[in-house]
């Protein structure tokens, strides 16, 4: 595996990962409807993980190295979440 896939794969699924799970959650047991993600907590929830594990975590913990374009990834998944939530909205309804 290329090392630029290794150091940023995980990045780019974290927050579709738990964008999906957080919403499957709200979908089988809270709502009992599908659930869709606004805009703004999809983007929101990318600079939370930018922010807390390129910003701030590194500062307190030498396991965690600060990578900035981490942040970019990020962003980058979250950007793929919605447009595939978006698409499967559009067609479901």
């Amino acid at each position: 595996m290329p090392e630029w896939a290794s150091s940023w794969v995980d990045d780019f699924l974290i927050v579709p990962l738990v964008l999906s799970l957080a919403g499957w959650i709200q979908s089988a047991f809270i709502l009992r409807k599908p659930y869709y993600w606004k805009k703004s907590a999809v983007v929101g929830t990318a600079l939370f993980f930018g922010i807390a594990f390129e910003l701030i975590i590194p500062n307190y913990n030498q396991a965690f190295t600060s990578d900035k374009m981490d942040i970019l990834v990020y962003l980058l998944g979250a950007f793929a979440f919605y447009l595939i939530q978006t698409f499967v909205k559009k067609r479901i309804e």
